[in-house]
């Protein structure tokens, strides 16, 4: 019998149905990430073009996993596979029309970086080793935390840093969630040994916390990846202190089910969701209906989970999409 469940760029897209419905008041940042949201659950669900290499398949070392190492940290993704060419070419040329669509300020840059990534992989010589493709260094100026590099390399050719850096973060995430698809099963067998509150997968602070089943799960959702994992509920996920009155949960009167908590030791806040009665909504999409929290916790002092302290700005800074 044919798999009936709906397709993930459909749930996507009805998610943000509920959200819009939810949070009027958010209209314009749902219908600016809206199109790139189900483009990249679109991609998720397409298989790797013809000619894409495998995803690798490290083996887990549970002594190594277990004390908190990421089984491939985002800083190094093996170029020549998890970065690979082909697939991030057809990344870009399905996310660009996408980030075009919601962002207008920047379509004409966004499409003009594709036009010059699409020629540059023209135009290389059959008879030399191949060159890295400009999507694959973009990805990885972006998984390497280089965006300065990018905002440069944007500069002499005549675009938007801005816009350069967040195709060059959409085609990382692209990849990191490509990856986390073929490694995950991996995990499996090892969940149970990771108590820490970066993504087991590729190593990144988590952007959402939800609760889950009937006893309310605490589960973290990695920013980057997408990949899910269990996590102690009282605990906060960037520093790790877990005592009483140390987390405080801040919400909206008639919306308890989506909340910030905030860590009184690290001044770090994660924006969380109850989700024991929203089984359908997709985790990824739901901060796009929150940006009211993270006003009202930047507003306070506090700072986004895995934001380094240096870059504690002296007024709050805007909302994550």
């Amino acid at each position: 019998m044919p798999d009936a469940s709906p397709s993930l760029s459909r749930t996507t897209s009805e998610t943000l149905d509920r959200l819009l419905a939810r949070h009027p008041e958010h209209a314009p940042l749902i219908a600016a990430f809206r199109a790139l949201s189900v483009a990249q659950a679109e991609l998720a669900e397409m298989e790797d073009p013809a000619g894409a290499a495998p995803v690798p398949h490290p083996r887990v070392e549970p002594d190594l996993f277990a004390q908190g190492r990421a089984l491939l940290p985002a800083d190094e993704l093996p170029d020549e596979q998890a970065l690979d060419d082909i697939f991030l070419a057809h990344a870009l040329k399905h996310l660009a029309p996408a980030i075009a669509a919601g962002l207008p300020a920047v379509a004409g840059d966004v499409r003009e970086l594709a036009r010059l990534a699409q020629a540059a992989d023209g135009a290389q010589d059959p008879g030399q080793p191949p060159q890295p493709s400009l999507s694959r260094q973009l990805a990885r100026w972006a998984l390497t935390g280089r965006m300065p590099a990018a905002q440069e390399w944007a500069r002499r050719a005549g675009l938007s840093p801005d816009a350069v850096g967040f195709v060059a973060m959409q085609l990382a995430t692209a990849a990191a969630r490509r990856v986390q698809r073929a490694v995950a099963p991996s995990l499996a067998a090892h969940a149970e040994q990771w108590t820490h509150g970066h993504c087991p997968v590729c190593g990144t602070a988590p952007k959402l916390g939800v609760l889950r089943g009937e006893g309310g799960q605490r589960w973290l959702v990695c920013a980057l990846c997408d990949h899910a994992w269990r996590h102690q509920r009282t605990a906060c996920p960037f520093c790790g202190v877990d005592k009483p009155d140390n987390i405080t949960l801040r919400y909206v009167q008639g919306f308890e089910d989506e909340r910030a908590e905030a860590c009184a030791s690290c001044r770090r806040y994660i924006l969380a969701a109850d989700l024991r009665h929203r089984d359908a909504d997709v985790a990824s999409v739901l901060p796009l209906g929150m940006a009211h929290l993270d006003m009202l916790l930047q507003e306070k002092g506090f700072m986004p989970g895995g934001v380094d302290d240096s870059a504690r700005p002296a007024r709050p800074v805007k909302p994550r999409a």
